[in-house]
């Protein structure tokens, strides 16, 4: 399962609307509960979300390196290790 960044920034902003929300002093106590709850729940999701942000950013890094450059060949070693390693950062996001 590919998660888009589209996706990925989504959640990331209700993240974030949910933190803005729960900042609002005039908040009922009821509603706070709730606000807290939903960004506890969250939470673990946009910190997976930051991981596979990582990894993807790094994987175009070393996709950029030229084939001639002598770091070609570690940058595709690496490139294989976050092939590996996507598949279960992207099922962390579910």
């Amino acid at each position: 399962m590919i998660i888009s960044p589209e996706r990925i920034a989504q959640i990331e902003r209700r993240h974030a609307d949910l933190a803005a929300q729960m900042g609002n002093p005039s908040l009922a106590a009821d509603k706070f509960v709730q606000l807290s709850k939903d960004y506890a729940e969250l939470t673990p999701v946009v910190e997976a979300a930051a991981a596979l942000r990582v990894l993807r950013d790094e994987a175009e890094g070393l996709r950029s390196i030229p084939a001639n450059d002598e770091m070609y060949e570690i940058a595709q070693e690496e490139l294989a290790a976050i092939a590996e390693a996507l598949p279960a950062a992207e099922r962390a996001m579910a």
